[in-house]
């Protein structure tokens, strides 16, 4: 299942977000600090810290906004972790299909400018990049909240900074 919701935050309140996002260090897998020695995860692009832990009310307002769709992922407690995500034309590595792990549900959220030749893929399996079933575009403000189990791959990395990057929200959740 996939939830697409358009115009997801009020005007006002996602200038103030996209503005304090915008604000953060950026960091590669290979040095940010939530990532160890030992673990298997990876990504182009650089992201935050957790929002939580480096802004606590960004992350207050996306999490109640979230929580304020209905949506079936979110009856009942979750666990989550959410970060700020920038990919670049220039970075390395193509994009790959995969599933996010041991989470339930997995959520992003388009920050920058629309751009109709991004968004997201999600295929049938994660072999085959031709199995493609759904196709959900960049819009800015956009939310999507989908099963993380689903085979999905970022599509069009663009943009050669902060300004005109590809820069989203990437959220995941874990019943409790």
């Amino acid at each position: 299942m996939i939830s697409v919701y358009d115009n997801f935050l009020p005007a006002n309140v996602f200038e103030g977000v996209v503005k304090k996002i915008k604000s953060l260090d950026f960091m590669s897998a290979t040095n940010h600090p939530d990532i160890t020695k030992d673990s298997h995860e990876h990504w182009p692009g650089v992201r935050t810290k957790l929002l939580s832990t480096v802004a606590e009310t960004t992350d207050r307002i996306i999490l109640k906004s979230i929580n304020n769709t209905g949506n079936k992922f979110l009856w009942g407690a979750y666990d989550y972790k959410l970060y700020a995500h920038l990919k670049l034309a220039t970075d390395k590595g193509e994009d790959y299909i995969h599933q996010d792990g041991d989470w339930d549900f997995a959520f992003l959220y388009y920050l920058s400018e629309t751009n109709l030749n991004s968004g997201t893929k999600f295929y049938f399996n994660d072999e085959d990049k031709n199995n493609e079933h759904t196709l959900v575009k960049f819009v800015q403000n956009r939310l999507l909240i989908y099963d993380a189990k689903m085979p999905h791959c970022p599509w069009g990395k663009y943009g050669n900074n902060l300004s005109d990057g590809r820069l989203t929200l990437n959220g995941f959740g874990k019943s409790q």
